[in-house]
């Protein structure tokens, strides 16, 4: 499935999720709930998702001594799931920041070719990241019970699994530039926003000093490789 399919997929369930709960909180459309939250200096929440992880790599060209070249690609979006707690401190009337601290557990699938052999291998990449997202967002003016609203922000993560021995590995921190759309739901007790953001790297995550590998065969292919750069697409519904 390429890029623009997933796309496609994500704003479908965002919009479905908007949908059905403007449909819930329209139970009574005379009544607009929850009229004080917009006016605390700060309120706290949680959220809970998923995200599809993407590793853009650039090869250099690099050969070995016995003339191998390889070629490193991520063909595809992979999917996982996040949980998140919120905070969400209030500006102004139409602007917030929140910091979302959470948990993302994926993986992605790079797939090693020899350019001259033809020969195949595959590595799964696991990441388990501790994400530090703080952004600010600007919500739009209103309506009954529906208020929808932009943010862009920065979002640091740290990748705590270990492992060792893998042909590629990441570094363990990396920062990437969010920007997302979303809409603030108002039921009678609670808030629900659908949310969904498209995350950008902004630094080289690969690690190119490898002396956890013993095999010097298999620096071959972290060699090959000059750059890479994650990049997320993560759909949340937050709970506030």
């Amino acid at each position: 499935m390429n890029i623009g399919r997933y796309i496609k997929l994500c704003f479908v369930v965002l919009v479905c999720f908007t949908t059905f709960s403007v449909n819930a909180s329209r139970l009574n459309d005379n009544l607009m709930y929850r009229q004080e939250a917009d006016r605390r200096a700060w309120h706290l929440g949680f959220g809970v998702g998923m995200h599809l992880q993407d590793l853009m790599l650039k090869n250099n060209g690099f050969k070995t001594p016995g003339g191998e070249q390889w070629v490193v690609q991520d063909n595809a979006y992979s999917p996982g799931f996040n949980l998140c707690g919120l905070a969400d401190i209030r500006l102004s009337g139409s602007f917030n920041v929140r910091f979302a601290p959470g948990l993302m557990f994926g993986s992605r699938n790079l797939v090693m070719r020899e350019l001259n052999g033809g020969e195949t291998m595959t590595q799964n990449l696991k990441s388990v990241y501790l994400s530090l997202p703080v952004e600010l967002k600007y919500s739009a003016t209103r309506y009954r019970n529906v208020r929808p609203y932009l943010l862009t922000g920065v979002m640091p993560a740290l990748d705590v699994n270990r492992s060792r021995g893998e042909m590629i590995a990441l570094k363990k921190f990396d920062v990437m530039a969010s920007v997302g759309l979303g809409c603030d739901v108002y039921l009678p007790y609670f808030k629900i926003n659908p949310e969904l953001k498209f995350c950008f790297g902004l630094t080289d995550a690969l690690r190119h000093d490898r002396p956890d590998l013993g095999d010097d065969d298999l620096m071959k292919i972290t060699q090959s490789v000059r750059r890479a750069v994650t990049s997320m697409i993560v759909l949340t519904l937050y709970f506030e």
